[in-house]
């Protein structure tokens, strides 16, 4: 019962470490860890050596945003803090009983020297541990509720170890606490403050960057204040880690939907000779989006790159899709696409397989796509009444079909929005292919679309994807992605400021991981929200 009262603990019913109660001591923002975030922390807290598999069984987080991380739908349901504390039992029990990883966790230097440990060696563990997990020193409310887990903690496991079992007992107790299951932006500050405390600072920058916990070197920039060019430092050299590879994905992993490719399903097609849609393509078009975004980002691609560049990287499969001989085997290599075909994001096979029918392309669902993601106009979804649409008019092209049936819109959604973008892709079939013509006739892949600037006709989707490299909405629609994903919450009013300068400096020319790193090192980014 006392492991569970304490991770029920508010992190407003602690002290600071002044002593002052944090539930008067100023702004509170408390931001509960994703469920990959949660991950990443305890094998990096614990030194595990891969995945601990804990977080498959989470609860789904239904959030309103593009991105998992959106700080105010992130709570702890009923399920979700049982499923926590048997997390936290399993993680405990797995690191006392393994050797290696109770080394890792319990350093000889913080072991006791003899068979009974004294409080010294207790409070040592307790305050090492516990500084490494709630990414800041314990306060003495917190020290004297783990101390008390610890002491019971011989009773209730029984090995024969009382320190041991002590440890085995905080870190149940620890790894459900809400200090280590939130970020504390601004509990422990004064009033008066304006921006994060150094350490809180560190862990923002750590789970917007990494998504995971500071490391030794972020501790330590933590703990000598982490002012301005501190943190510029920091951000580059955090940018050069593997980690951010990983950030970079993730983040285009949810805005480009790309986990839904798991179900994109064709017959059985053979191209060059070769199974096209066998079990591992989906998969390799999920790779193909990762490695061109992870190529081009870290390479000093800007956004007008994703939307123009003819590079790309395939297997054998994915090589058969575009028309390109010579490739062979599952490894994915770099190649240089037909430019009249090929143009970044937008004419990738996953993207455009994806949003398909088995049969056929979905011209109403790609243009509506790419006013969501790329434009950030908000379309809503048709009428319940609506009829799907036909599913082959015979005789009578894709086009003409979409125009019926989208007709009664008028000037509406359709008209207006989705089907003048839709159009643009009518040459790329339903496994991604370029096709030239449909049903015997010469695809009409024009359309006009009216952009802030005004109107801008195009034909195909490379011409589509040129012009909206050039358009302001489509620039400040991608930043406000980045913020969005690197602050955990859609930006506001308050952020307008910040939003049109990183508009501006993409539309210069700005690489994508200098508009990271400006907003990662930016004041508001310290600012407490």
């Amino acid at each position: 019962m006392l492991l569970i009262l304490l991770a029920c603990t508010s992190p407003s019913d602690t002290e600071g470490p002044s002593g002052v109660a944090a539930a008067a001591s100023g702004p509170v923002h408390l931001v509960r860890l994703t469920h990959r975030q949660w991950e990443n922390a305890v094998v990096d807290l614990l030194g595990l050596s891969g995945s601990s598999g804990l977080s498959d069984a989470f609860v789904t987080d239904v959030t309103t945003s593009t991105f998992d991380n959106e700080a105010s739908a992130l709570d702890v349901t009923p399920t979700l803090w049982q499923q926590y504390q048997a997390a936290a039992e399993a993680l405990a029990e797995q690191v006392v009983l393994d050797p290696e990883l109770y080394a890792f966790n319990v350093p000889d230097d913080l072991r006791p020297s003899g068979p009974v440990p004294g409080p010294a060696e207790r409070d040592a563990w307790l305050q090492s541990f516990g500084a490494l997990a709630y990414r800041r020193a314990l306060s003495p409310d917190e020290l004297r509720a783990l101390t008390a887990v610890f002491e019971a903690s011989g009773d209730a496991f029984q090995s024969g170890d009382p320190f041991v079992d002590g440890v085995r007992g905080s870190l149940v107790a620890i790894l459900q606490s809400p200090a280590f299951l939130y970020r504390h932006e601004g509990v422990y500050l004064d009033p008066a403050a304006s921006e994060l405390s150094p350490e809180d600072l560190a862990t923002k920058l750590s789970f917007a960057l990494w998504n995971t916990l500071p490391d030794e070197a972020l501790r330590a920039a933590a703990d000598d204040g982490l002012e301005p060019l501190a943190v510029t430092a920091e951000v580059e050299r955090m940018l050069a880690a593997p980690a951010a590879h990983q950030m970079v994905v993730d983040l285009h992993r949810q805005l480009l939907h790309v986990d839904s490719y798991e179900h994109i399903f064709r017959p059985s097609e053979e191209v060059l000779g070769i199974d096209v849609f066998d079990d591992s393509l989906p998969a390799a078009m999920q790779r193909e989006v990762y490695t061109f975004v992870d190529e081009l980002v870290f390479h000093g691609g800007t956004v007008r790159d994703l939307f123009t560049s003819p590079d790309s990287f395939v297997d054998e499969k994915l090589a058969a899709i575009y028309g390109i001989s010579g490739v062979v085997g599952d490894e994915l290599v770099p190649v240089a696409l037909d430019p009249a075909e090929r143009a970044g994001l937008l004419t990738l096979s996953g993207f455009l397989a994806w949003e398909a029918s088995v049969t056929e392309p979905n011209l109403i669902e790609r243009g509506a796509f790419v006013n969501d993601t790329f434009l950030c106009v908000d379309v809503p979804p048709p009428p319940a009444n609506v009829p799907p649409l036909p599913e082959e008019v015979e005789g009578l092209p894709l086009r003409e079909v979409v125009e019926d049936h989208t007709s009664a819109c008028g000037g509406g959604c359709h008209t207006a929005l989705i089907n003048p973008i839709g159009f643009a892709f009518g040459k790329y079939d339903e496994t991604g292919a370029f096709v030239p013509e449909d049903r015997g006739q010469p695809i009409d892949a024009t359309g006009t679309y009216t952009f802030e600037d005004g109107p801008h006709s195009f034909d195909g989707a490379v011409a589509l994807a040129t012009v909206m490299a050039e358009r302001e909405e489509v620039h400040r629609c991608y930043v406000t992605h980045l913020l969005t994903y690197l602050e955990g919450q859609v930006p506001t009013s308050a952020d307008e400021a910040q939003v049109a300068r990183l508009t501006e400096a993409s539309l210069s020319g700005t690489p994508i991981l200098d508009l990271i790193s400006d907003i990662a090192t930016s004041r508001e980014f310290r600012a407490l929200r």
